[in-house]
């Protein structure tokens, strides 16, 4: 697993970042003894990731419960809420809760899919008041909601904004007050997936993360977060075997093996983009000669890609840049021919 990469700007005020990615383990989140129902928690990978699944109708123990923490929550006058989802389909039921610090009594906040599909960040306040912002719709809007979306809200400046991907609603509500302390019942505390009560208040889909910020993140930090999703996570490092020799007989195909630090195949992975240099340096690379996406590799972690248009021959040095589609994996390699 990777840890959080606290080097990235964007990491100012990260409080909670909860991903199946950084470790909850699967027998804690899949077989709980003596908890009700708690074999409902299901991780499992979906289009090269792994998320959290929660059925409408599941109860609460469905959901992830994050560790209890209301010091950062309490008396908060800015804040970004974010989870990265994928819905079963397109249709969308009313209250479906996906990310929430809730329990018994006071609840400071939560995400949802409100009704007629709307995306609703909702905020309770010491004013004591509550304030919800749902300018964004998953059909009006066109957002389409069984893909994979990055979605929540940001609260600053007396100003709470739904967002969705690369939108957000024009006309934020006025709010007043800071956050309202946690309810100090242990039953209150972040829970992913689904709501206290269950039933119709639970998410329809999957998972990946929720995460959040003390302070309002700016457009561009929360485009990028769109962009890209993982930034938060420490790259992965990669190590391939060598000599790495290139099978160039039959349309300059190149087959190189990745494993990781122990030897160990890197089998079946998928999503990979990737580009060849026909430099043998980063500080001489210029264009790629060849690249490509969707690219995957096989049982004993061999990877096959086409590089035709290189002018290297049996012998000589190029580089290859490899990115799976999390960019979790993200190295240069130099391939010998």
């Amino acid at each position: 697993m990777s840890g959080i990469n606290w080097k990235n700007p964007i990491t100012r005020g990260l409080q909670l970042f909860g991903s199946m990615h950084t470790g909850y383990p699967i027998d804690y989140v899949t077989n709980r003894p003596g908890e009700f129902q708690s074999l409902t928690r299901a991780i499992e990978p979906v289009d090269d990731k792994l998320a959290l699944r929660t059925e409408e109708f599941d109860a609460a123990t469905a959901s992830i419960v994050f560790p209890k923490n209301d010091n950062y929550i309490t008396g908060a006058t800015a804040l970004t809420v974010m989870v990265y989802t994928k819905n079963f389909n397109s249709t969308s039921n009313s209250n479906q809760q996906v990310f929430a610090y809730i329990g018994t009594g006071d609840d400071p906040f939560y995400i949802r899919l409100g009704s007629a599909g709307t995306f609703q960040f909702r905020i309770w306040t010491d004013t004591p008041d509550n304030f919800t912002n749902s300018g964004l719709n998953n059909v009006s809007d066109d957002i389409a909601i069984e893909d994979w979306l990055i979605w929540g809200g940001t609260w600053g400046n007396d100003s709470l904004t739904v967002r969705a991907e690369k939108k957000k609603d024009n006309t934020p509500n006025a709010t007043t007050g800071a956050l309202l302390a946690p309810d100090p019942d242990s039953e209150n505390r972040p829970r992913v997936g689904a709501g206290i009560g269950g039933g119709t208040d639970s998410w329809k889909g999957w998972t990946a993360f929720a995460a959040i910020w003390t302070r309002e993140l700016s457009d561009v930090e929360w485009n990028s977060m769109v962009d890209n999703p993982w930034q938060l996570l420490k790259s992965r490092k990669v190590f391939l075997t060598a000599p790495i020799v290139a099978a160039a007989s039959s349309g300059d195909i190149l087959e190189i093996t990745l494993v990781n630090s122990a030897g160990t195949p890197l089998a079946s992975l998928t999503g990979l983009s990737w580009a060849w240099f026909d430099e043998s340096t980063p500080d001489t690379a210029n264009t790629p000669t060849a690249q490509g996406t969707g690219e995957t590799t096989d049982s004993s972690g061999l990877l096959s890609i086409d590089i035709t248009g290189t002018t290297l021959t049996a012998g000589q040095t190029g580089m290859l840049a490899l990115m799976d589609s999390t960019g979790m994996i993200y190295a240069w390699y130099r391939v010998t021919l």
